[in-house]
């Protein structure tokens, strides 16, 4: 998936889940597949299913900023926002999550908030850039059309 397959990885995380449907981790990660895809308001059950399966797993902050990514992804800015804050709270947060945040929170219009969190990701990591975060997101080009402009309002 990560090396842009995300087709062949879809089929693949599905017959994963089907072959075990409580498995959190596979329920997230094809989530995460479908997220960058047409078929992207899949993910939304999946991601449900993955937080139910393990309320308190330490991946919870990639469960929280997919679904946030998600909302931003098809018009619900408000939604994209309180899950993006959500998913900062959590421990363990990686700094994709403050690029996350930012661009929903550039696109629901809080362009403050949203230079909040480019700047807490220039502290975590310096130099942070779109094509890092594309290369870690391999989303379609009508999704990452909308995420890129946030980010380059942004000046990422």
């Amino acid at each position: 998936m990560l090396v842009g397959e995300i087709e062949p990885a879809v089929e693949e995380l599905e017959a994963a889940v089907d072959l075990n449907p409580n498995f959190a981790l596979g329920q997230y990660s094809l989530a995460f597949g479908l997220g960058f895809g047409n078929d992207s308001a899949r993910g939304f059950d999946h991601l449900v299913k993955a937080r139910r399966l393990s309320p308190y797993d330490p991946m919870t902050y990639a469960f929280f900023a997919m679904r946030a990514a998600l909302h931003g992804l098809h018009g619900e800015p408000e939604q994209a926002v309180e899950w993006a804050r959500r998913a900062l709270l959590q421990p363990n947060v990686h700094y994709h999550i403050q690029a996350i945040a930012a661009w929903c929170h550039q696109t629901a219009g809080q362009h403050e908030r949203a230079q909040n969190y480019v700047a807490r990701l220039q502290e975590m990591r310096p130099g942070y850039s779109r094509a890092d975060f594309f290369r870690a997101f391999p989303f379609c080009p009508e999704k990452r059309a909308l995420i890129d402009t946030a980010l380059a309002e942004l000046g990422i």
